[in-house]
């Protein structure tokens, strides 16, 4: 049962490459400021100039980090001498399909107008002070009277804020949008970012850097560790966001430089690498995205990116941030940015009480709140973080047997993918994302591939790992309201079969049973016997990779820690692991899917707070 052998073509994971040299997202102001009138702004600043952005440049600094400069020309001079020209370099931007957050980095786009407040570094250079930049938009009325409102040493009535630049989304009946973007999170293109993990259960690892000589007044390490809990605590009470502090140590860097995708935060409570400076910023937050909508799941219509990582540093020097209450206002605001949220306001200004009473408000109040958000804070982070979440998959590899007629069965040319929701156990329904190649087909939650009869032809894991493949296929999942990121399933080698009756190939055959002859039922080799005894058929041995007669390389054993309450494995490189817990051995539901196409690792899992039960017990099940 012959057909031609042919050499089937590997692919490389395709980039979303774009080429930012002229930035195209929204402002990324984060931070936070001490409060100030807006008169009080006014006479800090030496002087103030409504100013051009004539270019906007983002590039690869030396240490790899995104960097973006912006020149910028002046078209009004408000108050002093503001120089005609300003070159401004901030950390932060958008290359080659990752977006790197940064609190200091404006956002500013080519053409607009701004109001800078401006200042003289110690080498004599004028410099935008940071945070203190007006949008000036909207029509010539509007944007007059701001300009008179500036050279009236800010005594005059602050104009009305013109929107964002795409318009304002309102959330929640009452509730209005943000002043500086259109979801009141950091954009790019109008597509905001947001973390998935806790979409399955998982929480956030947080890493916290504290030295307890730059606490506030009488505040040891064990205080502050609980006031980062409590800042956890407010926002994790208003959405599905959940949280655990993985540990403290010394960063030994700033955590804004610290450029590891394994989606912590890294919450450094002193600014002891200098990297905020003026002590008229409090703190910054960001992190870092990868630029393709959809990768962070689709929240009732609005897509999201993925974010890789969060991170929060604290200014010790600014005096307002010795009271512990201030402290932890900020720290909370900072977490806001590191989540992906931006300010609700970028305006001394503001008129909209309830933009200003939001702790994501660019400028602290100072007015006791201390770890709280407010009734704007509460509305976006549960837009992007829903009690009802999205539901989760996982990415698949499947090593195709060919021949002629080609096989079929699972783990042979389908899998089945794995789909789960936290709030229901109704069925899912999977979709396959446009442009799937032909080859693929999806009946339920059944992922077919059919090809020719290619020969033995299989990538290694390093390849596999570095994202080659031979052909892929996106899916995703829904639960009628919300999207699950996007996953894939890689087809990653083929493995040939001269007679495809048993779906077992012959290098398979002949690796393990010295022969390519199929086997009749009951034998050792048939594809449905399992002649180690742990629980595999053939078949399910040649999917997962393991020893079909050696049972110590079946499934991965669960242990469990009593003293924290965690569960600890070793998954399968490509598996697809499921953890189902039950309380009585007869209903079991899903807690978690686990797969890693990384060298595995063991895997912890955190149960501690599972409901209090007579006993509780859980399994791992691993489906082709």
């Amino acid at each position: 049962m012959g057909g031609s052998l042919l050499a089937p073509p590997m692919k490389t994971h395709p980039i979303a490459l774009t080429a930012l040299l002229f930035a195209t997202a929204n402002p990324l102001q984060g931070g936070c400021c001490p409060h100030e009138t807006p008169a009080e702004t006014y006479r800090a600043a030496a002087a103030i100039g409504e100013y051009r952005v004539a270019a906007v440049e983002a590039f690869a600094a030396a240490d790899g980090r995104i960097r973006t400069r912006y020149r910028l020309s002046l078209t009004e001079s408000l108050k002093g001498q503001a120089p005609d020209g300003l070159e401004a370099e901030y950390p932060g931007g958008a290359l080659a399909g990752t977006f790197e957050q940064s609190s200091l980095n404006p956002g500013w786009e080519e053409g607009e107008d701004h109001i800078l407040h401006l200042q003289q570094n110690r080498d004599g250079n004028w410099e935008p002070a940071p945070f203190r930049s007006i949008p000036n938009a909207g029509n010539p009325e509007r944007r007059k009277a701001l300009r008179d409102h500036v050279r009236s040493g800010a005594r005059k009535p602050f104009p009305v804020e013109a929107a964002p630049r795409n318009g304002s989304d309102q959330g929640n009946s009452g509730v209005p949008g943000s002043r500086i973007t259109t979801t009141g999170y950091f954009e790019t293109s109008g597509v905001p970012s947001r973390f998935a993990n806790c979409d399955n259960g998982t929480p956030i690892l947080c890493l916290v850097d504290i030295d307890p000589t730059k606490l506030p007044a009488g505040t040891n390490s064990a205080a502050a560790l609980q006031i980062v809990q409590n800042t956890l605590n407010a926002w994790a009470g208003a959405s599905s966001l959940r949280f655990k502090i993985e540990g403290t140590t010394s960063f030994g860097a700033g955590a804004d430089t610290i450029n590891i995708s394994d989606t912590k935060l890294r919450i450094q409570l002193h600014d002891n690498f200098n990297r905020i400076g003026s002590t008229a910023t409090l703190g910054i937050g960001g992190g870092s995205y990868q630029i393709d909508p959809g990768s962070g799941a689709t929240i009732a219509g609005r897509t999201f990116n993925r974010r890789n990582f969060g991170y929060v540093v604290l200014n010790h020097r600014a005096a307002s941030m010795s009271n512990a209450v201030t402290f932890a206002e900020v720290l909370t605001h900072e977490i806001g940015h590191a989540l992906g949220l931006e300010h609700s306001s970028g305006s001394s200004g503001e008129t909209d009480p309830i933009l200003k009473d939001a702790t994501m408000y660019y400028q602290a109040h100072a007015d006791g709140r201390g770890a709280d958000i407010r009734l704007y804070d509460e509305n976006r982070i549960a837009y992007g973080y829903p009690l009802n979440t999205p539901p989760v998959s996982l990415d698949r590899t499947l090593r195709v047997v060919t021949g002629v007629p080609q096989p079929t069965g699972p783990g042979v040319d389908r899998v089945t993918l794995t789909t789960f929701d936290l709030q229901t156990t109704a069925p899912l329904t999977v979709s396959l994302m446009p442009g799937t190649p032909s080859g693929f087909t999806l009946s339920g939650t059944t992922l077919s591939y059919a090809c020719p009869n290619y020969g033995d032809s299989l990538l290694n894991d390093a390849q596999i790992q570095g994202g080659a493949y031979y052909d892929i296929a996106y899916f995703q999942v829904s639960d009628g309201v919300n999207l699950s990121p996007k996953y894939k399933l890689v087809i990653t080698g083929h493995h040939n079969d001269s007679q495809p009756s048993d779906g077992l190939p012959n290098s398979w055959l002949n690796t393990y049973f010295g022969t390519t002859a199929p086997g009749t039922v009951g034998s050792s080799r048939h594809p449905n016997s399992d002649p180690d005894g742990d629980g595999l058929d053939n078949r399910t041995e040649r999917y997962l990779g393991t020893h079909p007669l050696q049972a110590s390389s079946g499934l991965p054993k669960l242990t469990f820690n009593r003293a924290t309450g965690t569960l600890s494995f070793t998954p399968l490189r490509y598996a697809p692991h499921v953890i189902e817990a039950s309380t009585n051995l007869a209903t079991w539901s899903k807690r978690l899917p686990v797969g890693t196409f990384a060298t595995p690792a063991a895997t912890t899992f955190d149960v501690s707070g599972d409901a209090a039960a007579a006993k509780n017990f859980y399994r791992i099940n691993v489906t082709p």
